[in-house]
């Protein structure tokens, strides 16, 4: 009898665990269902996709092989050769390195890392495929040294770039009238004295190109708040005014005065171009103006 039961138990037992499941695998059925419902209207689109689908696993597939590919190795880069700058210093700058896969090398930040050196201007980092990197930079030109309460290097676009050292060049123009604090004080400030200082690169500029005074050397170029900028020359020590803008009109009439007077005008003392239309010059004789 007792043998009986357990085996009528064990029957119900069996039953209720397949009714359980059958109950689990309608369940799944139901949501297959559902979702087969769901995605049918979208399905009868899809095929709109596959191309897309199809050409961005291509596009994978040889990205991978690029990225994985022996040939496609750093064997070689190129850093020029540089007036201010070594080599070995260009390359301390840049983060890639010979056997790195070619295709991850960061351009822009290695060009970007490069022209943190004073003396570079601009870089720029190059693929020359399968294995050749390319660097090329382009150096700064010191034009003039700015005194402040130091001296600096300035370039041919007025930007003070870097501290004088013992191995720059001290033969070049001075930029006097500056001051640093107006740099700290305020923006408002540090960008007029920027441009000032370009301006007077400027001027420094046209006047080397002038043949009157391309034969003297300029020592200094000075900026003043009331009287504007002033050329002082080495040879003759002469005093130069040319007040505020309009420089090649007044370089033009230094022209014309230098064909009326000939070599006499490098004995002068002062000549001020900074009234309109009109030459004033002192020390040539006496007294008199020209």
């Amino acid at each position: 009898m007792f043998g009986f039961g357990r085996k009528t138990n064990q029957r119900r037992s069996k039953a209720g665990r397949v009714a359980k499941r059958n109950k689990r695998h309608w369940r799944i059925r139901e949501r297959l269902a559902t979702a087969w419902r769901w995605s049918l209207p979208h399905l009868r689109h899809s095929y709109r996709l596959w191309p897309a689908a199809l050409l961005a696993v291509v596009i994978g597939l040889v990205a991978h092989g690029f990225a994985t590919a022996d040939r496609y190795r750093v064997r070689e880069i190129a850093v020029p050769v540089c007036q201010h700058v070594s080599q070995a210093a260009l390359q301390s700058f840049l983060h890639s390195r010979v056997g790195q896969n070619i295709f991850s090398v960061d351009l822009a930040g290695e060009a970007k890392r490069m022209v943190k050196h004073p003396w570079i201007k601009t870089a720029t980092v190059r693929r020359d495929l399968p294995g050749r990197l390319v660097v090329e930079v382009t150096e700064r030109e010191a034009v003039a040294l700015l005194q402040l309460d130091q001296l600096y290097l300035i370039d041919s676009d007025g930007v003070p770039f870097k501290r004088r050292s013992k191995d720059d060049a001290n033969d070049l123009p001075l930029l006097t009238g500056f001051d640093r604090s107006s740099f700290e004080s305020d923006e408002a400030a540090a960008r007029r004295q920027a441009r000032l200082m370009a301006e007077a690169v400027a001027l420094l500029t046209a006047a080397s190109h002038t043949p009157e005074l391309a034969a003297v050397r300029i020592s200094e170029v000075r900026w003043d708040a009331v009287r504007g900028f002033s050329l002082i020359t080495e040879d003759t020590a002469t005093l130069i005014l040319f007040g505020e803008g309009d420089y090649a009109a007044k370089l033009a009439r230094l022209s014309a005065v230098a064909r009326s007077v000939g070599e006499r005008l490098r004995r002068a003392s002062f000549i001020d171009l900074a009234i309109d239309a009109r030459v004033v010059v002192r020390g040539i004789h006496m007294g008199t103006d020209a």
